[in-house]
């Protein structure tokens, strides 16, 4: 179902096809399919949006010029799409790429070992307030000496489109003038002159201009716009809101709080581009647009000859002029030269109308074959708005039809000097290993000498108490086979003994008598007993 009950005129089918229904009366009811990159419906999700854009952020620290456009009727969810509630509770794809670019300079700074920069306070603000700096490419910007270490710098500017006229949301008196801007376009003859009588001597923001850069980047910049140098995402987030508040409104039939002015956030980051070895400076640029309603003069319920009518035609010429360059660039990336052609005149190079509207002149530098560009088309299920939804598919169909170059690789140029200095680190942290290893290989030789040589004393020791037994054993040995010898001899003499000792007795017998030998007799026999 669409708003308020109403049937719904557009449908996402898939995750690549939107469906419409008609509503013509020749075809109504009939339902008609368109292709697309991808689709999210209704019930999407802010990260599920930031995802599908998220390498843009890449691309710009590759030194590329890429833009984010939201695009769709008023109230279709475009500014809420790009910046999100007011509250910030849930962030949309522009606070979420600036955080998105200081996380992968963080990231880029560690890896070449830097500690200063935006990086290193991408999760919170810097000490000092965000600097303001009206100027171009170039200009030097205030707080440079303060963070004059730091090797990234990012700067932000916003401006709006107001009945083709360029307005800086960031200029001090930038919001006493609105109110005095408007009424002096709503009269005729000079606004400007008309905006300084009603403010009454309050200083003028400067007038901005559009002028090609004579520098080595030949991009189109905004002479006299104030660019804020943030150091964090939190300080990003405090600028934006700034801006945001500063944007022209008013109400219309569509909405009460319509967005009268197409807004153009200018992200800037500066950085080195070691990929070279002169290790020179690289330059990305981000242009997130929030454009103004695309619905018709008719649909905004602007009276003819009022102010919202002449916001209207403008609005819608500038639209126009998108959708021309777009029609362009269509037919130029679809086209290829022909053989022996020359490229000057070759349809890839045919003329793109850039500078029919200050919208697509400034936008020129990112719709361009070297650049990048994402456009989100914001939808209305309602079936009130069908006519208008239609129109905003075949813009979108038109845009998807664009091939533009192909783009370099943020990785590849960041990691060509990133990659260099982790190799550098791995290989310095081997060395310490190798080196600790060494270390670990002598006091385990040192341990092992020491082992030896207590296991030479040990053996050393063994072995002499080994001989010292050897020489006690082998002289009580010595001492045995003497003891045994000496008892042979002994048992060898006994009967020789025997007979001495019965004569000695028989002797004495006869000299003592009779009595005397039979007590002799015993012992005799004894003496024979032991010595058998």
């Amino acid at each position: 179902m669409g708003l308020e009950g109403s049937p719904a005129a557009v449908q996402a089918l898939s995750a690549t096809e939107v469906g419409h229904v008609e509503q013509a009366d020749s075809s109504r009811g009939a339902l008609r399919t368109v292709g697309f990159d991808r689709v999210l419906g209704p019930g999407a999700k802010q990260a599920g949006v930031f995802r599908l854009v998220a390498p843009v952020a890449r691309a710009v620290l590759d030194g590329q010029c890429a833009c984010v456009m939201a695009y769709g009727i008023t109230g279709s969810g475009k500014t809420h799409t790009m910046q999100g509630p007011d509250d910030g509770s849930d962030p949309g794809v522009t606070p979420r790429l600036l955080h998105r670019i200081f996380g992968l300079i963080g990231r880029a700074e560690a890896a070449m070992g830097t500690a200063a920069g935006p990086g290193a306070a991408a999760t919170g603000p810097l000490a000092s307030p965000p600097q303001a700096q009206g100027g171009s490419e170039g200009a030097a910007r205030p707080g440079s000496a303060t963070r004059s270490a730091r090797r990234w710098t990012v700067t932000i500017s916003m401006l709006e489109i107001y009945n083709d006229q360029l307005r800086d949301l960031l200029h001090p008196s930038g919001a006493q003038w609105l109110d005095a801007t408007r009424a002096g376009q709503q009269a005729d003859g000079d606004w400007r002159a008309e905006a300084e009588r009603a403010l009454g001597g309050v200083p003028a923001p400067p007038r901005l201009e559009l002028r090609t850069s004579a520098s080595a980047s030949g991009r189109v910049e905004v002479v006299g716009l104030v660019r804020v140098d943030v150091g964090s995402a939190a300080e990003a987030a405090a600028v934006l809101a700034r801006g945001q508040a500063a944007r022209a409104t008013a109400a219309t039939a569509v909405h009460n709080f319509s967005s009268r002015s197409h807004m153009v956030t200018i992200v800037d980051v500066e950085g080195p581009d070691c990929a070279t070895e002169a290790c020179g400076v690289i330059r990305g640029r981000l242009f997130l647009v929030d454009l103004a309603g695309a619905e018709r003069v008719a649909a905004s319920g602007a009276v003819h000859g009022g102010a919202l009518m002449r916001e209207a035609r403008a609005i819608n010429r500038s639209l126009a002029s998108l959708a021309d360059v777009l029609d362009a660039l269509a037919a130029a990336s679809s086209s290829k030269p022909q053989h022996g052609q020359a490229l000057a005149s070759s349809p890839r190079h045919r003329h793109i109308p850039y500078r029919n509207s200050k919208l697509t002149s400034l936008l020129q530098d990112a719709l361009c074959p070297s650049g990048r560009a994402v456009l989100l088309v914001t939808l209305s299920p309602s079936a009130a708005h069908a006519s208008e939804s239609l129109r905003c598919l075949r813009f979108a169909r038109r845009a998807r039809r664009i091939r533009l170059g192909p783009a370099r690789r943020a990785v590849a140029v960041l990691s060509k000097d990133a990659d260099r200095h982790r190799l550098e680190l791995a290989l310095s942290r081997s060395e310490a290993r190798r080196s600790a290893l060494e270390r670990e290989l002598a006091e385990a030789r040192v341990q092992l000498g020491a082992t030896r040589d207590r296991s030479s004393g040990s053996l050393a020791v063994a072995r002499q108490s080994a001989d010292t037994s050897r020489r006690v054993l082998a002289a009580e040995l010595a001492l045995a086979r003497r003891t045994a010898s000496a008892a042979r001899e002994v048992v060898a003499a006994a009967p020789d003994r025997t007979r001495e000792v019965v004569r000695a007795a028989v002797d004495q017998a006869r000299r003592s008598g009779e009595r005397a030998v039979a007590p002799a007799l015993p012992r005799v026999a004894a003496v024979a007993d032991d010595h058998a």
